[in-house]
């Protein structure tokens, strides 16, 4: 299954929408001139919990086999990215991207004291907080809501601030309440005034579609920067894989690269590529060691990939140290996922992360251009 939603309005007070604003309103609130051009974040989040350690393999550690036995990849099936680690197989069409250096890897994300449930975990990294504490409002809101004592700058925009597409079902847990599905209603994505004809090829399951209607919806925008959406949020589901794993992540994994493929190919269309951020997220990772039903349970940090023209590829946070487990058998957190939202504000948009965050952590030095 797969969703989009593109955001850039909504009610003011209505938590995890973003309010009504002018471009970049928080940069503006300071006296300095928006830029046109602006950045557009595409969320891909990776439903469920996806298995970092399949996904972004320590091919050489041998704990590796010693804990997966019998789901481990291959080494000879790994595509290799240096003599210590590489991607699941079914990755292979990003290969290229980190070859020209436009795709880097962040590892051992996750949070301090986390939280394996599926809803509050998704809550977390939603609202930006620490696991003790308990917020409703999403951290994009925050970022893109008008500074205190500033006015609300109505501007005119075709976007919704949810749109929902075929193969998304209710917003699932850890959704800010009042995000409802909306109609689409509208001019079809591939005929009348507004249509646009891409040379992309898109995908024809659910995530494929939801992908072809989000790049048709930001055509619309092509002869108008200004109304171009500051967040793009997609969905594949399915990564909560307690059983049965390796057919079922691999299938995933390959809709992965074949919809952030058609991503590139459509932001390029479009002449968005260099204005374009993609980041992966999740609620959590899996276990480092296999159950017995050929599967992995809830665990607590994850690789995740960000990818553009902007991006200086490579290697970022913590690799999975397997001797190092707790006495859970998790691994330990090695960046706290925060840090990779204050390198996009500040990077990204030029939003201070602290105000937003409610507390300073450390930028990815060198992940931005």
């Amino acid at each position: 299954m797969g969703g989009a939603a593109l955001c850039a309005l909504g009610a003011p007070g209505s938590p995890g929408r973003l309010a009504a604003r002018a471009p970049h309103a928080a940069v503006a609130a300071r006296g300095r001139e928006a830029p046109v051009h602006r950045m557009t974040l595409i969320l891909i989040e990776l439903s469920g919990g996806n298995d970092a350690l399949n996904t972004v393999i320590p091919y050489e550690d041998p704990r590796y086999r010693q804990l997966r036995p019998t789901i481990g990849i291959a080494r000879e099936r790994v595509i290799p990215l240096n003599g210590r680690t590489g991607l699941h197989p079914s990755l292979v069409a990003l290969k290229p991207w980190w070859d020209d250096a436009s795709l880097a890897i962040v590892q051992g994300v996750g949070y301090p004291w986390p939280n394996l449930s599926h809803y509050r975990s998704r809550e977390i990294w939603e609202t930006a907080s620490a696991s003790h504490e308990y917020r409703r409002d999403d951290w994009l809101a925050r970022a893109f809501a008008p500074s205190a004592g500033q006015p609300l700058l109505p501007v005119r925009s075709p976007w919704p601030a949810q749109l929902s597409l075929p193969g998304q079902g209710p917003p699932g847990p850890g959704r800010s309440r009042g995000q409802g599905r909306l109609s689409t209603q509208g001019p079809s994505p591939d005929h009348g005034a507004h249509g646009y004809r891409f040379a992309t090829r898109f995908a024809r399951g659910a995530f494929g579609v939801a992908i072809r209607r989000a790049m048709q919806q930001l055509a619309l925008a092509r002869h108008d920067p200004t109304h171009v959406p500051p967040v793009i949020r997609l969905a594949l589901n399915g990564f909560d894989t307690h059983h049965n794993q390796p057919a079922q992540h691999a299938a995933l994994l390959a809709q992965l690269a074949d919809g952030m493929v058609a991503l590139r190919g459509a932001l390029t269309e479009l002449g968005r590529w260099k204005s374009a951020l993609i980041m992966t997220h999740a609620e959590f990772g899996r276990r480092a060691d296999e159950n017995a039903d050929g599967g992995t349970e809830h665990g607590t940090v994850a690789a995740h990939f960000v990818a553009g023209a902007r991006v200086r590829g490579g290697f970022y946070g913590v690799a999975p140290q397997l001797s190092q487990l707790d006495g859970d058998g998790h691994l330990p957190v090695g960046i706290d996922f925060r840090s990779l939202y204050a390198t996009v504000l500040q990077q990204g948009w030029g939003i201070e992360a602290a105000p937003v965050l409610g507390a300073r952590f450390d930028m990815l030095p060198g992940l931005l251009r």
